[in-house]
């Protein structure tokens, strides 16, 4: 019981991502309200584009399309899962609307976005949960599908502004480590903060 536990959460941890994490991103204006952009955020490299459209003064609809490709990860929960060959990749589409005030001091958005994502790892170690184990290697893949929205929202002057966002989603996980097979879903919370700086 105790393995199948583990071996539910190495496939929760390679699916989902880290907790804890660093984001690095930058986004560069392409002509007729279009921008493309790239970020790094723990374990995984993403690329996007996406294009606004005016609804009103102050507030505009943006759409877009991105894709990621998973690098590598880690296991908080068990320090013996090794999830340093994971490797993957997957897309998503997020719609948002934002609003902007006078001098872009306020700024808040919410939107939906959904996704796909596939890992695999080689071999995550002998065993979940034993250290050090002499049996045979464990091969996982995992498999992601979640939907959600999000809100967020943003306070500066001119180039510098502090934002703070709350991702909400249900996820379906599904995936097999060795010959188990498990499925889990529920949903999944993901707050961020930022500092960002426009040229």
């Amino acid at each position: 019981m105790e393995e199948s536990v583990r071996a539910r959460a190495a496939v929760v941890q390679a699916a989902i991502g880290a907790g804890i994490s660093p984001v690095l991103a930058a986004h560069v204006g392409l002509g007729s309200q279009t921008e493309g952009g790239a970020s790094f955020f723990g374990r995984a490299v993403r690329a996007d584009v996406r294009r606004s459209f005016e609804l009103a003064p102050h507030w505009a609809l943006s759409a877009g399309a991105a894709g990621s490709i998973v690098t590598g990860g880690s296991d908080d929960v068990d320090a013996s899962v090794d999830l340093r060959s994971l490797r993957g990749g997957g897309a998503d589409v997020p719609l948002v609307v934002g609003y902007e005030s006078d001098g872009g001091i306020y700024q808040a958005w919410f939107g939906a976005r959904g996704g796909w994502e596939q890992v695999h790892a080689d071999n995550i170690g002998s065993a979940p949960g034993v250290a050090g184990s002499d049996g045979p290697s464990l091969p996982l893949t995992a498999t992601r599908l979640w939907a959600g929205g999000l809100f967020g929202f943003a306070v500066g002057f001119r180039h510098l502004h502090v934002a703070m966002e709350l991702d909400v989603a249900y996820a379906n996980v599904s995936g097999d480590v060795g010959s188990a097979h498990m499925q889990i879903s529920g949903p999944t919370l993901g707050p961020s903060s930022a500092l960002w700086w426009t040229f």
